[in-house]
């Protein structure tokens, strides 16, 4: 018999995308595989000396919601769509207080689905606020052109 507890949960959200994934493939779609990210190369010896140098005889399980100083906090999000292409404009901070950082994020797809673009602008809070007008007619100006 099973724990009750684990019998309730939740599939893995990755698992449930790969599992689309496939279906979508299987179907014919183009899929833009946008997923978690695994690398291709091995790490670094260096990086993986420095990661078992740095880990503690016993590590504690982290916070749920993470460090403070880390936490990100989604100001934007907008989808579009040109004639030419389809994006999205995300804007998000990471940090607190004077440490804070903005971040206004512009991604596009042209519409062959051939090339992904992005245009990132960043700088702490207290610039963004001083100058969102001229970062936003920046971001905004972001285009896709055919060739």
């Amino acid at each position: 018999m099973i724990n009750p507890v684990l019998a309730e949960m939740a599939v893995y959200p990755f698992t449930r995308l790969e599992e689309e994934r496939r279906r979508l493939l299987a179907a014919g779609v183009d899929v833009i595989d946008f997923g978690k990210g695994d690398p291709n190369e091995p790490t670094a010896p260096m990086i993986r000396q420095a990661l078992v140098a740095a880990l503690p005889e016993r590590a504690p399980y982290p916070l749920a919601q993470g460090l403070p100083e880390l936490q990100l906090r989604l100001v934007k999000d907008e989808q579009f769509r040109t004639d030419r292409a389809t994006g999205v404009h995300i804007v998000f901070t990471v940090g607190k207080g004077a440490d804070e950082v903005v971040y206004n994020q512009v991604g596009v797809i042209d519409r062959k689905a051939a090339r992904a673009h992005f245009l990132v602008l960043s700088c702490r809070s207290a610039c963004y606020q001083a100058n969102q007008e001229q970062i936003q007619t920046v971001a905004r100006s972001f285009t896709v052109k055919h060739p």
